[in-house]
């Protein structure tokens, strides 16, 4: 295991299949939107504001 790279949260869940992390330079794109640095579908109740 040498020579690993350190992994983020973020993208060991994206690897293990959960959602995708967001920000203002990361956006999620057309029919998601970002909740809580999260990913959502857009008719989630997440984000319904």
């Amino acid at each position: 295991m040498k020579n690993v790279k350190k992994i983020s949260r973020e993208n060991l869940k994206a690897i293990k299949g959960g959602l995708k992390y967001c920000n203002d330079e990361l956006p999620c794109g057309e029919g998601w939107c970002c909740a809580g640095h999260t990913c959502r579908p857009i008719d989630s109740s997440y984000c319904q504001f």
